[in-house]
């Protein structure tokens, strides 16, 4: 089951940080290990824009039971040496970019998201859009 989309830059959630902690606010609430928070940068022009001019960077986050939540990455290997330094709670898992940490760290997480994206910005104006699934 999907959630419907939601963005940033709305009444609704003004600014990115509202929209992230929002969505992964009801997926540790749904408690489901098949559920995840899919956030991506969309430029003002829509997600056709987005479309068009090509794949964009994504983080998905899954939640694994009441106390974990694991992080997937979505970045080129250019943009990965961009990203923000991960917090020493966060657990690498081997391979590609997916790290484990606590549902306490949200907040942090919801920070760490916004600078990611802010990281590997191409164009001025963007937005994050994000929903749920599962």
């Amino acid at each position: 089951m999907w959630s419907r989309r939601i963005r940033s830059g709305t009444k609704e959630y003004p600014n990115e940080e509202d929209l992230i902690r929002a969505l992964l606010a009801k997926l540790v609430q749904r408690g489901a290990d098949t559920s995840w928070a899919h956030f991506e940068v969309i430029a003002k022009g829509g997600w056709f824009s987005n479309l068009v001019s090509g794949g964009q960077y994504y983080v998905e986050v899954m939640s694994h039971g009441a106390h974990e939540l694991e992080l997937n990455l979505g970045f080129d290997k250019p943009a990965r040496a961009k990203l923000p330094a991960f917090p020493t709670g966060w657990k690498k898992i081997p391979g590609d970019l997916q790290y484990v940490l606590p549902v306490g760290d949200v907040d942090a997480l919801a920070i760490w998201i916004v600078k990611a994206f802010e990281s590997v910005a191409e164009r001025e104006n963007q937005r994050i859009t994000g929903w749920i699934e599962g």
